[in-house]
């Protein structure tokens, strides 16, 4: 019998990578070394240099030179423009079906392009994002972490979360390294769609579909200069929900330079930056907002307008609390310099955030 993948009628999907790096000498060549070390061959990556000021180009250039495969290419960015940005232009110039981004300053392992495309081809249904664990390092790759932070939202409310550590868990230790047992495949959880849980980990953890990458990107990618992770995987998840595997693939750098996570691993239930990001989380729910509206008739064609109206009506509401926190801070900021007191009912009147969390 005719094997239709031996004779090239069927052929698996190609998977555009995207390694954004911005003044990331000293560790874009190892990223580069682990895409190249992919298990699964049937990739492009674009490097795409967001106009750094070191010598990330000409380190660049070198492994591009020394590696020559065609696979790999350089665009480089006269002027600087964010995150998003990055990912629009390494966009324009690949075609894979599907889309993994790769900060520069972290690392994959083997299986990370096998193991997601594997998930996104189930035969049970198709979804617009996945994303896996990710364990933490150091500057110099020592590991200081055996995951990112994402795990303690999968459940919504406390009879879910776990309560022990099992053996699935920890690594084997050798003398010089360490193997996850969890990179075996594991039961893969759908996420029903919903708005304003974080259920996943990082951009260099997460896969899209080209399709509704290209659907939910702004008009003006340089709006969100970082966290794109946030904007992109907020807009998938709530239209159509998404994937979250269990496995550890890839390896999130803490250097002490990072754009968002700048406190050092204080534990999951800690903040990665001061005020966790919040005014940057508010800025890019500006963007999704102002998307969504321009592309209203679009969306609402594909997901419904009740839906479209939803989200526009529970993000107006998101950010007018947020403004309303942000006045009230300021007002006692102002009022503790100028020697006076708040009142009780100002310090603590603000609404909560999660009274808008589903």
């Amino acid at each position: 019998m005719d094997d239709p993948w031996s004779r090239g009628v069927l052929l698996l999907p190609r998977v555009s990578v995207i390694v954004s790096c911005y003044n990331y000498a000293k560790y874009v060549e190892a990223a580069l070394d682990s895409v190249a070390g992919q298990s699964y061959r049937n990739f492009e990556c674009v490097v795409v240099d967001d106009a750094s000021t070191d010598n990330s180009v000409e380190v660049i250039e070198d492994w591009l030179a020394r590696i020559a495969d065609s696979r790999f290419r350089l665009v480089a960015k006269p002027s600087n423009g964010g995150q998003l940005s990055a990912l629009a232009d390494g966009l324009a110039v690949t075609d894979g079906e599907f889309v993994a981004m790769l900060d520069a300053d972290d690392l994959w392992l083997p299986e990370f392009l096998s193991r997601h495309v594997q998930v996104h081809l189930n035969s049970l249904a198709a979804f617009p994002a996945s994303c896996c664990d990710l364990i933490q390092i150091d500057q110099d790759g020592h590991v200081v972490a055996g995951n990112t932070w994402w795990r303690r939202h999968l459940g919504k409310s406390d009879r879910h979360r776990r309560t022990s550590v099992t053996a699935a868990d920890m690594p084997r230790l050798g003398s010089h390294g360490a193997v996850w047992p969890a990179v075996e495949p594991g039961e893969v959880k759908i996420l029903a769609p919903d708005l304003f849980r974080w259920h996943w980990s990082v951009t260099s953890g997460m896969m899209f579909r080209r399709s509704m990458v290209d659907l939910i990107m702004p008009q003006d990618p340089g709006r969100v200069a970082i966290c794109a992770d946030q904007y992109l995987m907020t807009l998938a998840h709530y239209f159509s929900g998404s994937l979250v595997l269990p496995e550890t693939l890839a390896a999130y750098r803490r250097h002490g330079r990072n754009s968002f996570s700048t406190l050092p691993v204080l534990g999951s239930w800690g903040a990665l930056t001061p005020g966790n990001g919040q005014a940057i989380t508010d800025r890019n729910f500006t963007v999704m907002l102002d998307h969504v509206h321009s592309r209203y008739e679009t969306l609402a064609s594909i997901f419904g307008g009740r839906q479209v109206r939803k989200f526009s009506h529970r993000v107006k509401c998101f950010l007018a609390v947020e403004a309303m926190r942000a006045a009230v801070a300021r007002a006692i900021a102002w009022l503790r310099t100028a020697g006076r007191t708040p009142e009780p009912e100002l310090l603590h009147g603000a609404p909560r955030r999660a009274q808008l969390r589903d």
